[in-house]
């Protein structure tokens, strides 16, 4: 019993000094900031003290054994103990693989920082962003009214063309003034502008798209980006707001948009509520309005003319903005479009396909199948939208306008 009890407490000890030895492995492998050289000099001096302490050992066992042969003793060789046997082969076979153990872990660690934020994403984003919300919407009500109310009693005086004075009873004093549409595009304009140039600059300039996120299908679809984030709440916040007041105004209160209005303010919500595809939202939302801030120009010349000569200042300026506009809607709406989307439906079936969606997001399956349905349908809507821009354009060149 008592070999036995020994036995055990040299086990427990050896197993303390494996985990100790494992730990400081680990340790090594983690700590940042240590100079090689000086890890190989201390190695080379532990080294070295080793060493002498061995010869001088080796030094003493053979002085003893010439003392031993000059007395005729002759020493038999001992049979070595069970403790002599277990313990050295214990910590051997253990303690390699309780390093290795710990060396993955360190390794691991900067693809779990770089992976955690697809798997641990904030959550709730609506409701957490509610105070921006409001102020998004009370900014765009606010510039709404700042420029309907001075355009309304004659301060601002721009004429709208008469096409959209006929069937409108909006006069101050037998003078159509149009405030509606006039204050419409520049509350829009500057939601048109923050979300164009944003995502322009996070998808081409800065890249925090790409980079921000692990390059990956669970990382695109479900990583979370602070950009992505911020533009879903203004997009949420034009939308919603767009749809409300186009309704209210003849030009703008169409099916067609107001069918998109409500469709993106859907996506918008589920995407910032669910922390879904924040990298398409990006595209989709952020970077696909970059050619709608040549539009609100060129909106502004087709509602309130100037009646400039075409070789003005003003004139080059707006139809530089026409051609700015067509280019970056084929390549953004049309070209871009379908090719981001080919990426997305990829990157939806392998997240579906292998369950990670429903590990991610438990019971929010549904989110992903409404985002595919809206981007074939607003896709085809920008195809649409295309055709009659091409279809003005060759009224343009055929001089029929």
């Amino acid at each position: 019993m008592a070999v036995v009890g020994l036995l055990r407490m040299r086990c427990v000890a050896c197993c303390v000094r494996c985990c100790v030895v494992a730990s400081f492995c680990a340790g090594c492998m983690r700590q940042e900031g240590k100079s090689s050289r000086s890890v190989r000099d201390a190695h080379g001096t532990r080294g070295a003290t080793q060493r002498a302490r061995k010869k001088r050992r080796q030094t003493s066992i053979e002085k003893d054994k010439k003392k031993s042969k000059s007395r005729g003793v002759v020493e038999s060789n001992p049979r070595p103990s069970a403790l002599h046997i277990i313990i050295p082969h214990t910590c051997s076979k253990f303690l390699p693989i309780m390093c290795r153990r710990a060396a993955s872990a360190a390794t691991m660690t900067a693809d779990h920082k770089k992976d955690a934020s697809a798997e641990m994403p904030p959550r709730g984003g609506f409701s957490r962003r509610r105070s921006s919300i409001a102020a998004f919407l009370i900014l765009q009500t606010f510039v709404f009214a700042a420029i309907y109310y001075p355009q309304k009693v004659g301060l601002i005086k721009f004429r709208p063309a008469d096409t959209y004075c006929e069937r409108h009873n909006d006069k101050t004093d037998g003078v159509c003034t149009r405030a509606d549409l006039f204050a419409f595009q520049f509350a829009a304009g500057l939601m048109l502008f923050y979300l164009g140039l944003v995502g322009f600059n996070s998808w081409h300039v800065s890249r925090t798209a790409h980079t921000g996120i692990p390059a990956t299908p669970q990382g695109r679809i479900f990583g979370y980006l602070k950009e992505g984030e911020d533009l879903n709440v203004a997009i949420f916040c034009f939308q919603f707001w767009d749809l409300v007041v186009s309704s209210l105004i003849p030009e703008h209160s169409s099916f067609v948009f107001l069918a998109h209005h409500a469709m993106a303010t859907l996506t918008s919500y589920l995407s910032l509520e669910f922390q879904y595809v924040h990298h398409y939202a990006i595209f989709f939302g952020g970077l696909s309005e970059f050619s709608s801030i040549f539009l609100v120009f060129c909106d502004l010349e087709v509602f309130f003319p100037a009646h400039m000569q075409e070789d003005s200042f003003y004139g080059k300026f707006i139809f530089g903005c026409q051609v700015i506009f067509a280019i970056t809607f084929f390549m953004y709406r049309v070209v871009g479009w379908w090719y981001v989307s080919v990426q997305l439906w990829k990157d939806a079936y392998y997240v579906l396909s292998k369950g990670i969606a429903q590990k991610l997001r438990p019971g929010r399956s549904y989110v992903l199948y409404m985002f595919l349905a809206a981007d074939v349908i607003l896709g085809t809507l920008q195809v649409f939208w295309f055709y009659q821009i091409l279809l003005k354009v060759q009224e343009v060149l055929s001089g029929d306008e």
